[in-house]
């Protein structure tokens, strides 16, 4: 499935259906993706992005979130073509930047893992 979504996601490339304001919405498009493969869908999407594509992805990989982490520190004028949403939505928050917000969201999708880390040590 993974290797199928970057084909379809280079079909729709090539056929010109992805254009500036169209929107591209991918559920986990990590899945069955190697984590070398998972940062070439994250750069592949992220480029869509800075041609003006509205790309909303739900995610649980580390790998893509950390490539954006990475990108953003590197390019800080980067941070305006990402959102970051984590849900639930807890109400009453106030607005954090991107760097909380990703700290917030790398410690729960990690956090199950630490766990068993140190738990086997």
């Amino acid at each position: 499935m993974g290797i199928a979504n970057l084909g379809i996601l280079a079909l729709l490339i090539e056929r010109k259906v992805l254009d500036k304001g169209t929107f591209l919405f991918i559920d986990e498009p990590e899945a069955h993706l190697h984590p070398a493969w998972q940062v070439v869908m994250a750069e592949s999407l992220f480029e869509l992005s800075r041609q003006g594509v509205n790309v909303v992805i739900a995610t649980h990989s580390v790998d893509i979130l950390k490539w954006l982490e990475v990108r953003v520190k590197k390019n800080p004028d980067d941070e305006q073509l990402i959102a970051l949403n984590q849900f639930p939505v807890k109400s009453g928050k106030t607005e954090e930047d991107f760097e909380t917000k990703m700290g917030k969201i790398m410690h729960e999708l990690t956090k199950p893992f630490s766990d068993l880390y140190i738990e086997g040590i």
